[in-house]
């Protein structure tokens, strides 16, 4: 056989074909795969589950549940917007409306960012009428 190539489209490549199969091999194949599979099938009996198997997965999920939920709180604290002197809310509450009431000014423009054109819009929006506010 020559096995000299030519490698254009057109070449001499060989004409047979690279896969074989062993003379005989399709004649009792069908016999040979029956007597490997068995007659009856076989059951395969899986463990019984534990208790802590069973309730796993939920206290996975709850303690992922009360992570996030100490992670909120643990920001909170940090950022300044929880309570952690002990006062009430109710307490906080009063404690912000008596600075808003005495007129607070310099307090107000530190941590109030609201112009007075944003105050006007609002009012506009709610109805009023510009002689009604003067």
């Amino acid at each position: 056989m020559d096995t000299k190539l030519n490698h254009s489209p057109e070449g001499n490549w060989p004409k047979r074909n690279g896969m074989t199969v062993p003379n005989g091999y399709f004649e009792d194949f069908t016999t040979k795969m029956m007597a490997k599979i068995p007659e009856e099938p076989v059951v395969i009996e899986l463990p019984k589950r534990t208790m802590w198997q069973r309730v796993k997965p939920y206290v996975y999920m709850a303690a992922l549940f009360a992570g996030a939920y100490l992670m909120l709180d643990i920001f909170n604290i940090a950022s300044g917007l929880r309570n952690t002197s002990g006062e009430s809310t109710v307490q906080m509450q009063n404690l912000l409306a008596d600075i808003v009431n005495t007129n607070n000014q310099p307090y107000l423009d530190d941590y109030i960012c609201i112009s007075d054109c944003d105050v006007l819009d609002a009012l506009f929006d709610e109805g009023y009428e510009i002689p009604e506010i003067y």
